[in-house]
């Protein structure tokens, strides 16, 4: 009995911890998936009124903002809800999104693969050039799958720290 209180204790400070980390950045809403921007430092990402590239501009967010989604995805944008921009939902680009909070790394890696690694140029994007093991880059945030470096978007799977 005192070994299940204690996992579902453990369970349940996970959940209030991951749903902290959304409250911290305003949002609460039960039926929506916390998510972040993950993109180039310097850069923004554009929140669009509806999912097209030519559709009006309601804000932008930076890398590492957190936002929060309902899961539906329409030509290769994701629908936020409970903005906290004037409109309450938009539209993000996929390619930006990752579903887990991106860190600061500002270090260089390098890659670790038997293959070719590909650098692309967002998440879901066009591949900009070929890596191979033992290859440089600059890591500036990363997730839990996605790194955004100097060369592009790398799965950090592929990515080893690089230590003097």
């Amino acid at each position: 009995m005192t070994i299940r209180r204690g996992i579902m204790g453990t369970i349940l400070m996970a959940i209030l911890i991951v749903c902290c980390s959304c409250c911290q950045a305003g949002l609460s809403e039960e039926s929506a998936t916390c998510a972040w921007v993950l993109c180039q430092p310097g850069s923004y990402v554009n929140i669009r009124e509806k999912p097209s590239g030519k559709s009006a501009v309601l804000g932008r967010y930076e890398s590492g903002t957190a936002l929060y989604t309902d899961g539906i995805q329409e030509n290769g944008y994701i629908h936020l809800v409970h903005l906290s921009l004037e409109a309450e939902e938009g539209w993000i680009h996929r390619g930006y999104v990752v579903y887990g909070e991106p860190e600061e790394k500002n270090a260089v890696f390098r890659i670790r693969s038997n293959g070719r690694v590909a650098a692309r140029k967002n998440i879901d994007g066009k591949r900009r050039r070929w890596l191979k093991n033992g290859d440089r880059v600059k890591v500036y945030r990363a997730s839990r799958a996605w790194a955004v470096t100097n060369k592009g978007f790398i799965q950090t799977k592929y990515l080893e720290e690089e230590t003097e």
